[in-house]
């Protein structure tokens, strides 16, 4: 029956607004114990449709057998109401929106209502298909038992009354073991609040749960308030199934084997879960603060990154017990470690990992990350801390991993670990790091102090900031590698796996090894920062494994040391401060700005030094030098060597001196030429100086001191230029020491066992060789060969005192310079002075080797011919000399020819080569009509070698254009205007060029009979020209070039009496005289160095008077004529000058003559032409040949003129 309230409140018979009834907050309400009153007074103003209870009253004993829309309803009766429910199939009871399921409101005492759905039948399925109301009297029961039924509930469960309970269990009391299914499904559009304990009644069944939302509406939720599944793993209940489009909250503990959420949603469980969680969709499972998960979690949607779990405040706890992302990793954990440790007891699995609240973590197993984010510690049991994919581990400030971090990603240089500022020492990783792949980049904070790592690590590129160092207690192994502070390596090294760099910042160290583990010498930089003061950069050794690359280090403030033997190819050191090698090093190439010290091993370098400043100081492992360039001052003590051992040639700059006259000099470089470009000991004397088999040049003077110097047998001395004859002593030796042989050759015995190569400027005067203090040299002279060369005799000879050895130099005569090299007199005079020229010691040395070479014994025929052929380059030469004068003359002759043609052309009558009716000869009066032509020419000569003088081509090619008329009666004047560029190749052993261009100016006249003509020209041209030879004998590769200005002046005179021979045939006999004048500038040669010439042109002048005849005819063609015509003569040059030229050495003050060829006066020509006349107009081609002995000329001339 009902209670008064009851009644008063459901008066109409009308339960509440289902609608306002299931909201979300209302039902957690209730859930919460709200009393019935308190909901009426809610409630009561309502004039919704509203809900009602069921209205089918059970009582005890009763037996349901068929499904009732109307639901259950116990009113009446109090203690326990047993009620069966056994319709042998599907049944459903309520109506959804209609009346509840079940409704208990029994108020006059405490019900206890148990409905054992036992259908007679397993597998069939009972629907409560709305709420379930347990209300009434306080304390009532509803009791649900599925013995042999599944269950459907389609409502909430709810609890109205505080103290009124409902459970629910699924499960048969016997033997036999069946299968139910408890389905919650938020189908109508509304959540659902099940407040309700849901268990399994014993093991042996096999009892699920499934929420779903099959009405797929967004924003439905389940939300079950009490326990499911007990306590015991006989109350556990086998599957928790959440479904898609489901959100579901457990609000009680939740005891499953295995739940499964297939849900994108968010699910929260808000206390204790035991079992298995999967996620079969990306949703997300929260998990409250304090709360935990008895079990594993994992992924089992298919493929990795899906599902995310987040962990309330833990405190100090167990958060997952069991793995996580053992299948499929998680797309993301998050755990606030608010209050305490969070404890992930097996291997955990996600893309991303995300702590916060700082209390730490602990991977008891290890985890696998792509991001890993840390506020506190994080500790590693067993494993490590593993990086699946390019992502980033980040450690919180002050805090550390305590474990291993690793790159599993299947290949190095992945992942990044990103530690926060340490704020003390701080052991930041206690194991190792990047043990089966390297992570990519590793970046450390060591604000506040150091930062530690107990393991070894590898990683691409380390980079720590901050300043409070770095200890590697069991090294690394980085690509790059870059501090703000000290770097400590407790064991192993500090490696390079590439061709990478370590930088140590400015006063910073490291405290142990570096080495190369690329598997080849060469890779790998050390770039230390400024010292600021005396630091043991690197107290172990450096590239022990493989030599690095390079070592840079700023030595600003004080002295850098390393405290181990060094290997690198190339070290650099700057700053002032110094470098001290404890030990010793090897190294390819070295440069220093500042002192550098050896220790006790060999330094040894391989390649060449360069100090800009300090020196070079031997230690007790002594120097070895093999570089081809070593420019550095060296000090050497008492036992301390260096030693000059390259494989190739070895040029030695800096000042190099003993201590007290103690430190050894030795040269065992027998490959090639070794060069001392600077003083030997002239501060304080070497100890001793052995020189063995070996070709050693010196630039400057030599002291040895107490001990000796020691030439052995099959040395070469050569003596440089910078060793001034007369002046200079080579080596000086004190306390008797000179011992010149090594062993084996007896002194004073006639045999010249050491070559000594004197400089080709040394031509004449006395060079002090040795002088010593206390020993007699005199049987020690025959012990150096000299050898003579073209150009100069030797001696070697003691002084009267027999204390000094010196060699004399004579000059050769000119006339045994000429024998030996083949050349002439000037050329012998100008290798003579070449070889004396000053500021240009690569071209003396180059010509002094190839003249020495073809004056020793058993020189070549090669050797002699490159001998001659570079003393005839280095002169002027003579060939295109006597060409340029001639292409000049040539050219100016051809623009005066074209004017003279042009006259020609204009005579009018059967006696000139010319049909024109318009001319004076005509009888025309006489008038001004301007007349135009063009003419273009081009000439071919070829000069054979004559007189000793090597002959050449030229080829010109010009035009010529002018106007003229005519001014009185048998008077005609114009003015031509002609440019012509030459050509010129000479055929000497300087392969020497000339291009000539000339613009010329030519003024012409005539005055022209029937009998007779007389004409007149007189030019001017500027000229210019541009010259170069080559130089490539022996090592020498010059190419001088010039380029100056010509001028040039004409004048020619000359006449004809045409004769008329009949048959339109005339001969023209003829004569003229010219005169030119050719003047060129001075010149100086560039792009030969102080080889190149000055040179002074002579002017040169001809006066040529030409006789002969020339014979045309005229060929009626058309509408016009055809002209052919021919001209012989000869030619005579009264002037006879030659080409000459005066010149000089730009490093040289010697100067010499240069002449051309030999002119010859007499020549001969002829010509040949062809023309075709009609009206005003007028073309022609013509020929003309030049011929004297070795010479000849070919011009062709193409013509075109028109009569206005």
């Amino acid at each position: 029956m009902s209670s008064t309230l009851e009644r008063k409140v459901f008066k109409d018979g009308v339960k509440p607004s289902r609608k306002i009834l299931e909201s979300k907050s209302l039902k957690k309400t209730l859930v919460g114990g709200l009393s019935v009153a308190a909901t009426a007074a809610m409630l009561g103003v309502s004039g919704a449709a509203m809900a009602t209870d069921a209205t089918t009253e059970v009582a005890t004993a009763d037996e349901i057998t068929a499904t009732n829309a109307n639901g259950l309803l116990e009113s009446g009766e109090t203690g326990t109401v047993t009620v069966t429910v056994n319709t042998g199939g599907n049944a459903s009871f309520g109506t959804a929106g209609g009346a509840d399921a079940i409704t208990t409101s029994e108020s006059g005492g405490v019900t206890n209502l148990v409905i054992n759905a036992t259908e007679g039948a397993t597998g069939t399925t009972i629907t409560w298909a709305e709420d379930i109301n347990v209300k009434g009297n306080a304390g009532n029961t509803l009791e649900i038992n599925h013995t042999d039924t599944s269950g459907t509930f389609e409502g909430s469960i709810i609890a109205a009354v505080v103290g009124n309970t409902t459970t629910i269990t699924a499960g048969a009391a016997d033997s036999s073991a069946t299968t139910h299914t408890l389905t919650f499904d938020s189908k109508a559009n509304e959540d659902q609040a099940i407040d309700a304990v849901i268990n399994a009644l014993e093991g042996g069944d096999t009892v699920n749960i499934s929420i779903t939302n099959s009405d797929s509406v967004a924003g439905n939720t389940t939300t079950f308030a009490k326990a499911i599944g007990g306590a015991t793993a006989a109350n556990a209940i086998d599957t928790i199934t959440i479904g898609a489009s489901t959100t579901t909250t457990f609000s009680g503990t939740v005891n499953a084997t295995t739940i499964t959420n297939s849900s994108a949603n968010t699910t929260t469980f808000s206390d204790d879960v035991t079992g298995n969680l999967d996620f079969a969709a990306d949703g997300t499972a929260s998990i409250a603060a304090a709360k935990k998960i008895d079990g594993s979690v994992d992924n089992k949607t298919g493929a990795d990154g899906a599902g995310t779990l987040t962990i309330g405040a833990t405190g100090t706890l167990v958060a997952v017990s069991g793995t996580v992302g053992a299948t499929h990793s998680l797309k993301a954990i998050t755990v606030d470690t608010t209050g305490g440790v969070a404890t992930f007891t097996g291997a955990v699995r996600a893309v991303d990992f995300t702590e916060t609240g700082g209390g730490g973590v602990t991977l008891t197993d290890g985890g696998t990350f792509t991001n890993y984010t840390s506020a506190g510690d994080v500790t590693i049991t067993n494993n490590s801390l593993d990086l699946a994919a390019d992502g980033t581990i980040t450690i919180a400030a002050a805090k550390k991993i305590v474990g291993n971090v690793d790159n599993k990603t299947g290949a190095d240089g992945a992942g990044t670990l990103a530690i926060g500022a340490t704020g003390g020492t701080v052991d930041v990783v206690s194991g190792t790091v990047g043990a089966t792949h390297s992570l990519k980049a590793i970046t450390v904070d060591t604000t506040g102090g150091v930062a530690t790592f107990t393991g070894a690590v590898r990683a691409v590129d380390f980079t720590e900031t901050g300043g409070g160092g770095v200890t590697l207690t069991d090294g690394g192994t980085f690509t790059n590698y870059t501090s703000a502070g000290d770097v400590t390596i407790t064991n192993n090294s500090l490696d390079l796996a590439a061709d990478g760099t370590i930088t140590i910042a400015a006063a910073k160290k490291i405290v142990g090894n570096v080495d190369n583990k690329t598997g080849a010498d060469g890779a790998g930089t050390l770039a230390i920062g400024a010292t600021g003061g005396t630091v043991d950069v690197v107290s172990g050794t450096v590239g022990a494994t493989h030599s690095l690359k390079a070592i840079t280090v700023d030595t600003t403030g004080g002295l850098a040391r390393f405290g181990g033997n060094v290997k690198t190819t190339s070290f650099t050191a700057t700053g002032a401060g110094g470098t001290a090698f404890t030990v010793g090093g090897t190294f390819t190439n070295f440069t220093s700005a500042a002192d550098v010290t050896g220790g006790s091993a060999a330094l040894d370098i391989n390649g060449n030094v360069n100090f800009s400043a300090g020196k070079l100081v031997a230690g007790a492992g002594h120097l070895t030098l093999a570089g081809s360039t070593i420019s550095a001052a060296m000090t050497l003590a008492t036992g301390k060597d260096v030693t000059f051992d390259g494989t190739a040639a070895q040029t030695i700059t800096g000042l190099i001196d003993g201590t007290n006259n103690l430190g050894k000099i030795n040269v065992t470089n027998t490959a090639g030429l070794v060069t001392f470009n600077s003083k030997i000991g002239s501060s304080s004397a070497v100890g001793s100086f052995a020189i063995g088999a070996s070709q050693v040049q010196f630039e400057a003077p030599v002291v040895v001191g107490s001990n000796k110097l020691t030439i052995a047998d099959g040395a070469t001395i050569t003596v440089g230029s910078g060793i001034t004859i007369g002046t200079d002593t080579l080596f000086t030796t004190t306390n008797g020491g000179a011992n010149i042989t090594d062993g084996g050759t007896v002194d004073g015995d006639g045999t010249a066992d050491i070559t000594v190569n004197l400089p080709a400027s040394f031509s004449e005067g006395t060079l002090t060789f040795i002088k010593d203090t206390i020993t007699d040299l005199d049987t020690l002279t025959d012990e150096f060969a000299v050898t003579d060369t073209a150009l100069v005799d030797y001696t070697v000879q003691s002084n009267a005192d027999k204390k000094i050895i010196e060699i004399t130099a004579t000059k050769q005569t000119q006339a045994a310079t000429m024998s030996a090299l083949g050349v002439s007199s000037s050329q012998a005079d100008a290798i003579q002075a070449a070889v004396a020229i000053t500021g240009d010691s690569e071209a003396v040395t180059a010509i002094s080797a190839i003249i020495n070479a073809a004056a020793a014994a058993g020189a070549t025929i090669a050797q002699k011919a490159e001998a001659t052929k570079v003393a005839k380059q280095v002169v002027a030469q003579a060939d295109t000399l006597s060409a340029a004068s001639a292409a000049s003359v040539g050219a100016g002759a051809k623009a005066v020819g074209a004017a003279s043609s042009r006259l020609a052309y204009l005579r009018s009558g059967v006696q000139h080569a010319s049909v024109g009716q318009s001319g004076f000869s005509s009888g025309d009066s006489a008038g001004m009509a301007p007349n135009s032509w063009i003419k273009t020419f081009g000439n071919w000569a070829s000069q054979d070698d004559e007189g000793g003088v090597d002959g050449y081509d030229a080829d010109t090619y010009g035009f010529a254009a002018g106007m003229d008329a005519e001014v009185y009666e048998n008077v005609r004047a114009g003015v031509a205007f002609s440019y012509s560029n030459a050509d010129i190749e000479g055929n000497g052993a300087g392969d020497s060029k000339v291009d000539v261009e000339n613009y010329q100016v030519t003024f012409y006249g005539d005055y022209t009979t029937d009998m007779f003509y007389v004409e007149g020209m007189l030019g001017y041209a500027a000229g210019n020209n541009e010259t170069s030879r080559q130089i490539n004998a022996g090592t020498l590769n010059r190419t001088p070039t010039a380029a100056y200005d010509s001028k040039q002046y004409m004048f020619s005179v000359g006449a004809g009496i045409p004769v008329d021979m009949g048959n339109d045939i005339t001969v023209t006999p003829k004569g003229s005289v010219s005169w030119t004048h050719v003047s060129s500038d001075n010149y100086v040669e560039a792009n030969a160095g102080n080889l190149g010439l000055k040179v002074n042109p002579d002017d040169i002048d001809s006066v040529v008077a030409s006789i002969g005849a020339q014979i045309h005819t005229k060929i009626k063609q058309g509408k016009g004529h055809l002209v052919p015509s021919a001209y012989v003569g000869v030619n005579y040059d009264f002037a006879d000058e030659d080409a000459s030229a005066s010149y000089s050495f730009i490093g040289g003050t010697t100067t010499s003559i240069v002449n051309g060829m030999e002119n010859e006066e007499f020549s001969s020509n002829i010509g040949l032409g062809l023309e075709y006349e009609v009206d005003q107009w007028s073309v022609g081609i013509n020929y003309d040949g030049q011929f004297k002995s070795g010479y000849d000329s070919h011009a062709a001339t193409l013509q075109a003129r028109y009569k206005f």
